[in-house]
């Protein structure tokens, strides 16, 4: 399973989004005539299509998580060792938010 995509989506801002560019350039070969957040959005996709292709879920459904009771909890579980030094921090309710996309 995998919830990529919507973290990237859920990342995705000023501060982000030349990395994105990037990404898109560099994997995909997306042109770099596009307007950067068009770009960053194509890349996103395009990483959701490979992993559709891969037969990888993207739902929590879909792993059996069945209702939204735990999220919090896990959400607390996956930001305990500190989030400062990822690519964007996340706090416990920036990563519920995700959870609940990806359900």
């Amino acid at each position: 399973m995998t919830n990529t995509p919507v973290w990237m989506e859920y990342t995705l801002n000023e501060k982000t989004v030349d990395m994105f560019v990037n990404y898109g350039q560099g994997v995909f070969g997306l042109s770099p005539e596009l307007e950067k957040y068009e770009a960053a959005r194509q890349a996103i996709q395009k990483t959701r299509e490979v992993f559709e292709a891969m037969g990888l879920t993207t739902t929590l459904r879909s792993i059996g998580i069945e209702d939204t009771s735990k999220f919090e909890v896990m959400a607390e579980q996956a930001v305990a060792a500190g989030t400062e030094s990822c690519f964007v921090p996340l706090h416990k309710e920036d990563v519920i938010e995700i959870f609940n996309r990806c359900f």
